[in-house]
């Protein structure tokens, strides 16, 4: 939780490390507001552009392949979403986990994957160009981050695209924003702990 008096430094950190995208603010034990990623991304004043935020992309699906092949490379890197494109290099769309999960579980009101009888579909056999998002909201390198956060707050996105000639060449999330502000990872670094079992962290051996 955070405090009225936190400093806006401070709230990027606890983001950045509990990766959560909203935090309550409490006093004397008792709730009194939430902070989103976004307000804090409001309070930000800046000339920084795109190519100064993005995460080069690394990762991709093409629209014939599988949505299990999908969810293995979001698994497997370590990512949430998945620019989509064709054999030329183009973008066509976006997938995300989240897109995988409204198709295997659609809501009661009839989202992505609740038409009858869909349910009986392999999903192996699915198509990732039957579970994308087609409209991307693409932005070039140049483009100011200020019009960046504000068109993510007017439409309620959670990341945009930066491409050159139709090419995908970064993606901007608000996480991608609060990172550069306060650059974490020159303070941090990952420790990966294998092979204990659970007796050994029961008793906080780590």
């Amino acid at each position: 939780t955070l405090k009225k008096d936190d400093s806006v430094e401070k709230i990027i950190e606890i983001f950045l490390l509990s990766g959560s995208r909203d935090l309550p603010v409490s006093e004397n034990g008792k709730l009194v507001g939430i902070v989103s990623e976004m307000d804090v991304l409001e309070t930000v004043e800046n000339n920084r552009t795109a190519k100064d935020v993005m995460r080069p992309i690394k990762y991709t699906s093409k629209p014939q392949e599988s949505v299990v092949d999908a969810r293995k490379k979001l698994i497997s890197h370590k990512v949430n979403r998945l620019p989509v494109i064709d054999d030329s290099g183009k973008l066509k769309g976006i997938i995300s986990t989240i897109d995988l999960l409204d198709y295997i579980m659609p809501a009661e009101s009839g989202s992505r994957g609740g038409r009858k009888g869909e349910a009986s579909v392999k999903l192996g056999d699915v198509k990732v160009n039957s579970v994308m998002q087609n409209k991307v909201y693409t932005v070039k390198p140049d483009e100011r981050l200020n019009n960046i956060i504000s068109y993510m707050k007017d439409n309620s996105v959670s990341s945009v695209i930066v491409a050159e000639s139709g090419n995908p060449v970064g993606i901007i999330t608000p996480k991608c924003i609060l990172s550069f502000i306060v650059p974490l990872a020159q303070n941090f670094t990952e420790l990966v702990v294998t092979g204990l079992s659970n007796t050994y962290i029961d008793k906080k051996y780590i």
